[in-house]
């Protein structure tokens, strides 16, 4: 009996023996599966992340080409705007002199009618004189002088009258020449429009995959909006409400494939400087001053730019859309938060191309003025702020397209 339970126990020992030797290739070979399809999972990953990458660098690409092409065809409208208007002034200036020669020669031809109808009158020849004052010959000498002096008057008035139709005929030319290049430049301009429509078009389809990423912050901004009480508050609580930028290396890193492009800081982004000058935002003249009185003791803190219908509104300087959207009786505007304590606040766009936590250059596209139905031209309101105050924009931007009178 002994002895049959030890028979017993050696088998049992042999069999697992047995059975651990044959296990131990299977677990192997179960592991070495695992360890296969673990790293086949790595090179796919890989692979995913090195094609990301790609698009990225690629998307990367097609934002600067996109924003160095708008800024491009941006600086191009603004000439073109500027040629327009200064066009319409000449138009207007040589209008004004063909009214001025018209009613000059209008009034020399009555005159020289008037003394040709009293010549008309007069003998010709001294013996006709005599005739007509036999008895006085002192009269008949004295009228056949005048008649000799009129005639070389009446000489030089032809003379200056046929010079003043000549001057007339050519400013008719000259205003049908500007006529021309007037057609030729709106012509381009509109061109321009819809070229700058296009790539507008482009960024915003570029961008549309990461638009619901941007619902979380807008909801966040509109709460900021609600609860200003002034263009100074609603800066000062953006400023507030901004998160701190993370350390970055230099250049920026690569913007994620599902990124907005449009929020991807660009490689260079300058500093705004203490002193003029930057670029005009738009092309215009000034109708309103910074530190104009607008009665009840209160005065402007920045200028109004009457400007083109249509015209296009660019970023005077680099920097970051902090704020897009209407705001109490301000209407759409924008403010651009620019490196060294700066803002600037544009405001009267019939339209905005930007969105809120959108990096720009100088000089890059951000909107479109409209075409007032009643007539008259659009305006621009331009604020200008320095550590939250309010500093004379002019100082920066005369250098520029804003035009000042008087």
């Amino acid at each position: 009996m002994y002895k049959r339970g030890i028979v017993v126990h050696v088998l049992s020992a042999g069999l697992m023996a047995g059975l651990l030797l044959w296990a131990g290739p299977l677990a192997a070979q179960d592991a070495s599966k695992k360890l296969d399809t673990v790293q086949e999972r790595l090179a796919s990953e890989k692979k995913r992340q090195r094609a990301l990458e790609a698009k990225a660098r690629e998307l990367a690409r097609e934002v600067r080409r996109l924003r160095e092409e708008t800024v491009s065809v941006a600086r191009q409208m603004q000439e073109r705007e500027s040629l327009v208007s200064t066009l319409e002034l000449q138009l207007i200036e040589l209008r004004d002199e063909r009214a001025q020669r018209r009613s000059g020669l209008k009034a020399q031809r009555a005159q020289l009618s008037s003394t040709l109808g009293a010549l008309s009158r007069m003998p010709v020849s001294p013996e006709r004189v005599f005739f007509l004052y036999p008895g006085d010959p002192e009269q008949a000498v004295r009228s056949a002088m005048l008649l000799q002096a009129a005639v070389p008057a009446l000489r030089n008035r032809a003379d200056i009258l046929r010079e003043e139709l000549d001057a007339l005929t050519a400013v008719e030319h000259d205003i049908t020449d500007k006529l021309g290049q007037l057609k030729q430049a709106e012509d381009t301009l509109a061109l321009e429009r819809a070229r700058m429509a296009s790539l507008l078009a482009q960024k915003t389809k570029l961008a549309d995959s990461a638009q619901k990423k941007q619902e979380k912050s807008q909801k966040k901004i509109a709460d900021l909006v609600s609860k200003a009480k002034s263009l100074k508050d609603l800066i000062s609580k953006l400023n507030k409400a901004r998160p701190k930028p993370k350390p970055e290396a230099a250049g920026g890193p690569d913007p994620e494939p599902e990124q907005d492009i449009r929020l991807v800081r660009p490689d260079v982004v300058r500093t705004f400087p203490s002193k003029g000058p930057v670029k005009s935002p738009v092309v215009g003249r000034v109708v309103q001053r910074y530190g104009q009185d607008l009665g009840y003791g209160q005065t402007a803190k920045g200028v109004t730019v009457r400007t083109r219908a249509k015209a296009q509104i660019v970023a005077p300087h680099d920097g970051q859309i902090v704020f897009s959207g209407p705001f109490r009786d301000h209407g759409l505007i924008l403010i651009i938060e620019h490196p060294g304590g700066y803002h600037t606040v544009l405001a009267g766009f019939e339209h905005v191309d930007v969105v809120t936590g959108q990096w720009l250059i100088a000089g890059e596209p951000v909107g479109a003025m409209g075409t007032p139905s009643a007539g008259g031209s659009p305006e621009l309101y331009v604020e200008l702020r320095r550590e939250g105050r309010p500093v004379n924009p002019l100082n920066w931007f005369t250098a520029g397209n804003i035009k000042v009178h008087g």
